[in-house]
């Protein structure tokens, strides 16, 4: 099995992006507690309404040329403002999507198609440097400024092409495979049979269809000698073991993969105080043998309690890592479970075996810690640590899964996290089953 590697180091605020798809692979941990939903803003069609209103606004104006240097009407250009990257939408970015371009597009400050001059302006005011990028099928390009724009001055951005990989994936019984993740990557010259996974993915279509893109200079810097391997491999995403990589070939030639013989896979939530319904997420399956995390395969978000993995291993037992939330607010995670299950048709997540504990933050002067990030924890047990941030009143949900002794006996921790010393606060959960919910009251941050 081709083991992936990634050596991802900050280089500047293009390398926010590439951060986030170089951590793709890992298994979701904490949270921030952010809203996923309210995602950047579709884009807008040229018109002279729009140019008219963001000609008054403070952000800067972008000309989007061609490989020629002609203007390009109609392309999608998006803006990234450092202060506005939501770490939760990152991290829920770049560990669905694994992709650069994709993911830094997920946390856009504001997406724009340019008018027929070529031209997008942007409304957001960047005090502090930002990104552009734009793209149109195989051409790509960015700007990065680190400094403030001067007043009225123009930002040329030029597409130039990205080389491309067409693969067409079908299943064993030669029917398009769709929903597939591919993920490219460069052989190690020095270790034959491990590979540099790159920062770039893409998922099949209903014609089992998917192009991946050779990422851009930004995005692959962190590795050494990658300009002297010419040779890409497509990496294929899915629970299941042996699947060596995929050869591309160099000219754009597309290439055919058939799956082996692999069955599909239901994950639902199991709760008996709420409805199946009631639950939304992210879960990353990958093959137990992988050991606790896998570089193998991409996380995906659910809704509505349940999943459907189409594509996993007949043979091979599963490991998976779940990151919980309610359906009624799907970006504030409460909880994670990690489950090893067979590979069978349907794996229940047992969410009623240990508490939803609820409660309200305040501090030494009884003022609500409002928005504040805090660290929920079992005393005397640092694995059940989870981080989320109080709502505008202080509040928090917190889903405490096996806490690993008798839940009379069980005592939680709380606290702050951020600068200058942590303010902690513990509390005893009393006379408490498993699937309760659980109000814990005020707790007194000191």
């Amino acid at each position: 099995m081709s083991l992936l590697r990634s050596k991802p180091r900050l280089r500047s605020l293009a390398a926010v992006g590439w951060l986030m798809a170089a951590s793709c692979s890992a298994p979701v941990a904490s949270s921030t507690g952010a809203d996923r939903e309210g995602g950047p803003s579709a884009p807008r069609a040229p018109s002279s309404a729009r140019v008219s209103l963001a000609r008054q606004a403070a952000g800067p104006t972008v000309l989007v040329t061609g490989p020629g240097g002609e203007s390009l009407a109609g392309v999608e250009v998006w803006l990234v403002d450092p202060r506005s990257v939501d770490p939760e939408r990152a991290v829920i970015a770049s560990r669905t999507l694994g992709d650069w371009v994709e993911a830094s597009r997920a946390v856009a400050t504001e997406v724009l198609s340019t008018d027929d001059r070529g031209l997008a302006h942007f409304e957001a005011r960047c005090e502090e440097g930002f990104l552009v990028a734009a793209r149109r099928d195989a051409l790509f390009g960015l700007v990065e400024r680190v400094v403030p724009l001067p007043p009225k001055e123009q930002v040329p951005l030029q597409l130039l092409a990205r080389a491309a990989y067409p693969v067409r994936v079908v299943d064993a019984s030669g029917a398009p495979a769709r929903g597939v993740a591919l993920t490219l990557a460069a052989p190690d010259p020095a270790t034959p049979d491990e590979s540099f996974a790159l920062p770039s993915s893409a998922f099949t279509d209903e014609r089992g269809l998917a192009t991946l893109y050779e990422p851009p200079p930004v995005a692959t810097g962190v590795f050494e000698g990658l300009d002297q391997v010419p040779e890409r491999v497509a990496i294929l995403r899915i629970p299941v073991g042996g699947l060596a990589p995929v050869p591309l070939a160099p000219g754009g030639e597309r290439v055919n993969v058939e799956l082996p013989p692999l069955q599909p896979i239901e994950l639902r939530c199991q709760h008996a105080a709420f409805s199946e319904d009631h639950w939304a997420g992210l879960v990353q399956v990958f093959l137990a043998s992988d050991g606790s995390r896998s570089e193998r395969t991409l996380a995906q978000a659910f809704e509505a309690g349940r999943i459907r993995l189409p594509y996993a291993s007949r043979r091979e037992d599963l490991r998976l890592h779940a990151v919980i939330s309610e359906a009624a607010a799907p970006g504030r995670f409460i909880g994670m479970l990690t489950l090893d299950a067979p590979a069978t048709g349907v794996i229940d997540l047992p969410l009623d075996e240990g508490l939803i504990v609820t409660g309200r933050c305040v501090d030494a002067e009884g003022s609500a810690l409002a928005d504040q990030t805090i660290d929920l924890f079992v005393v005397g047990d640092a694995s059940t640590a989870w981080t989320l941030v109080t709502d505008g009143e202080g509040r928090f949900r917190w889903l405490l899964l096996r806490p690993g002794k008798a839940l009379a006996r069980v005592v939680i921790g709380a606290r702050t996290r951020g600068t200058g010393p942590p303010k902690k606060s513990t509390k005893r959960l009393g006379d408490v089953s498993a699937g309760e919910v659980v109000d814990v009251g005020v707790l007194t941050l000191r």
